[in-house]
């Protein structure tokens, strides 16, 4: 598609209008500001990035199998690729 040329240097799409001199800036900017799902990059899914960690946990309920322990919840990142993990986790 003609709307889909990126014009001028790389942008931030959380940061808006935030630009970058180049991509390896923008992954810079992204990997220190923003949070990226492991387990989309573990299944081949790389550079998932979600604006910050509410959007991701989102992320993490809908599309993977997140713990809701309350400890778990509070540690952050408590997710698994597949149910079976998830329950073996739950044991």
């Amino acid at each position: 598609h003609e709307n889909d040329k990126q014009e001028g240097p790389p942008l931030c799409e959380f940061c808006r209008p935030k630009r970058f001199y180049d991509i390896v800036k923008l992954h810079e900017h992204l990997n220190k500001e923003h949070y990226k799902c492991h387990i989309c990059e573990k299944q081949g899914r790389p550079n998932q990035f979600f604006k910050d960690y509410k959007m991701l946990e989102k992320h993490f309920d809908r599309d993977h199998f997140m713990c809701h322990d309350a400890q778990c919840l509070a540690a952050r990142f408590v997710v698994f690729e597949n149910e079976i993990d998830l329950r073996a986790h739950e044991q």
